[in-house]
């Protein structure tokens, strides 16, 4: 961004939030909540934007940034990749080639086989790392399970998706069924792309169902009132509790054996406890159990005892400032 659109973009920001900044009387009880709202409601031609409009919690932003770094603050910042650097292409393809084997594998599984695998270092990768989505690919990647080459413009891969279920439903074809997987860590542009993919009705039947899943962050970011209109298109919720002590037994059972991993082995006590600290939540029984397996390989013991788990849960308070 050039300096003159930068210091367009802070003006703008500024006169939004000035009436509140410079201020010499202290806000009475309810006076910010009504400005913000009415400010929200007020249409813009905002620099550097096709948006018309700004949201409560962006004016919030502002303010925030204004009383920590002044009017310099409000510049855009100059985009970081910090924290989203590109998968190397290898590790991408072998990533891949390790759910298309098991498709069933999770994304922390996943994970978890590569860093034992040596592929990548331990804690080089995070979930939304493997699972964050951009609409073209995402559309790109519906297109080649239909038998499609996808095209590289977003807008011809909407045009082209949208032939493919118009033409399968006058031909009687089976009906697709979408699943997206680690849902909460979809993007923000993605989170929109969904609202209007489930749009897409014929004869007020949709063409697919669509299927979100992931973990309890995706009902809060529902809740939130900028995806009220995505949230209002769910027909259905489910919310799965813990798993119980026998259930958490033979889950990590299931994640040795999709890992193909035969050793080490988690004793019944060491399961138990397991158990008690994540209370069922799959989630962190994979986290504790990874975090112990790799106590257990740098021990070289064949045998995961409560000694394991110990330290696992101790570190695991230590990194909350939980424990001294």
């Amino acid at each position: 961004m050039n300096n003159t659109l930068s210091d367009q973009v802070a003006a703008f920001r500024y006169g939004l939030i000035a009436p509140i900044v410079c201020r010499q009387t202290p806000l009475l009880p309810g006076e910010l909540k009504a400005y913000l709202e009415e400010t929200t409601n007020q249409i813009y031609e905002i620099p550097g934007s096709t948006r018309n409009k700004v949201s409560t919690r962006t004016l919030e932003r502002y303010l925030s940034l204004y009383r920590k770094g002044g009017y310099d603050a409000l510049k855009p910042q100059p985009k970081s990749s910090k924290g989203r650097t590109a998968i190397p292409a290898p590790v991408l393809q072998q990533a891949i080639a390790l759910r298309r084997e098991r498709p069933e594998r999770s994304v922390e599984q996943i994970i978890f086989m590569l860093e034992v695998n040596g592929v990548v270092e331990k804690d080089s990768l995070a979930n939304s790392t493997l699972a964050s989505l951009k609409p073209r690919d995402f559309y790109g990647e519906l297109l080649r399970h239909a038998g499609e080459v996808p095209p590289y413009s977003v807008a011809k891969a909407k045009r082209l998706w949208a032939e493919v279920l118009t033409t399968r439903k006058e031909q009687g074809d089976k009906t697709l069924v979408i699943v997206a997987d680690e849902a909460q860590e979809m993007s923000e542009a993605m989170l929109v792309e969904l609202r209007f993919l489930v749009n897409h009705q014929m004869d007020s039947c949709s063409l697919f169902p669509l299927i979100l899943v992931g973990q309890s962050e995706l009902s809060r970011i529902f809740r939130l009132k900028k995806h009220e209109a995505i949230a209002q298109r769910i027909s259905l919720q489910y919310h799965l509790s813990g798993l119980t002590a026998d259930e958490t037994k033979a889950y990590v059972r299931h994640q040795m054996q999709t890992a193909g991993m035969a050793t080490p082995l988690f004793s019944d006590s060491a399961v138990s406890r397991v158990h008690a600290a994540s209370q069922g939540i799959p989630r962190l029984i994979n986290h504790f159990c990874s975090q112990a397996l790799y106590d257990a390989g740098q021990r070289d013991h064949e045998v995961i005892e409560d000694a394991h788990i110990s330290r696992v849960l101790a570190d695991y308070d230590r990194q909350r400032g939980v424990a001294g």
